[in-house]
């Protein structure tokens, strides 16, 4: 598996070399959020009853999703021949990456868990639909605005008392509405963007650190304090997560948001929209009689 970067032009937000050190550690374990991701994406993928030969994956758990699709087959999940994977897992991506260069080359794209990293997502997303074939297919998971939410405003407010100010220490993450903006801006034809919310359960705040070293989620900002952080900060950050989001027994809850994004490359025999003002019956009517 190789694992690629390339220069961008964007403003920088995340350290690509401490990022990529991380994640070549992270490709060769497997967490309950990739596991879910991997699983989501595969049922809507199940749905799409056609082939294609020519597929892409993008982010850090390829080798596990690429074998959990490949281990599926053919008949009842729906999902026929998946042709040929690429032999990369892509971890840093930006506009100027070297592998969405490709004009009209891929028959689906599959993004898991990545795109929450990448310095120019807009960007990312027409370089994305310009590699589809026409009616190509592009489906994507990243982390969404509410991940870690709880752990953000500990850290604010624990920063706030004992130094006066904050500096950035969870990556900052687009919402829904402005996802599926960019879809639309990308020009995905039959867009569409849902999130899933997930709330896990820790006993403290060290295993839930745990896990974010576990799924790279550690600080990579480029403007990140460089120095270690004390333990009497993260004794304090603790009491403050306890305080307003404990749960029983001292234990603690953190929410993970996955936004997942569906599109379409252009085809002329895709189903399209009707004009405004075209339906023949009233909808109001419909409903008041139903």
């Amino acid at each position: 598996m190789k694992i690629s970067s390339s220069p961008t032009s964007s403003p920088n937000l995340f350290d690509n070399g401490l990022r990529i050190a991380r994640l070549k550690r992270y490709c060769e374990k497997s967490d309950f959020l990739a596991q879910h991701t991997n699983s989501s994406i595969i049922d809507r993928l199940a749905f799409v009853k056609r082939q294609f030969p020519h597929v892409l994956t993008m982010g850090a758990c390829g080798f596990d999703f690429i074998h959990q699709i490949q281990s599926l087959g053919h008949g009842d999940q729906g999902i026929n021949n998946l042709g040929h994977f690429s032999d990369e897992t892509i971890l840093s991506l930006d506009s100027s990456a070297s592998h969405l260069c490709k004009s009209e080359s891929k028959d689906l794209v599959l993004s898991n868990l990545n795109l929450h990293w990448v310095n120019d997502l807009p960007g990312i997303l027409i370089q994305i639909r310009n590699i589809l074939k026409p009616d190509g297919l592009f489906i994507g998971a990243f982390l969404g605005g509410d991940t870690l939410k709880e752990l953000k405003a500990s850290f604010l407010q624990a920063e706030m008392q004992l130094y006066g100010g904050a500096s950035p220490r969870v990556a900052p993450m687009v919402d829904l509405y402005s996802a599926s903006q960019l879809l639309v801006r990308a020009d995905f034809k039959l867009p569409v963007a849902d999130r899933d919310v997930i709330r896990v359960e820790y006993p403290n705040l060290s295993v839930l650190m745990q896990d974010m070293r576990l799924m790279g989620l550690t600080n990579v900002m480029c403007d990140r304090h460089k120095f270690m952080s004390s333990r009497r900060f993260f004794n304090l950050v603790e009491k403050i997560y306890v305080e307003n989001h404990g749960l029983a027994d001292k234990r603690i809850s953190a929410t993970f948001e996955i936004i997942y994004l569906t599109g379409w490359a252009y085809h002329e025999e895709q189903q399209k929209a009707l004009p405004r003002g075209s339906a023949r019956n009233s909808l109001k009517l419909t409903l008041e009689t139903s």
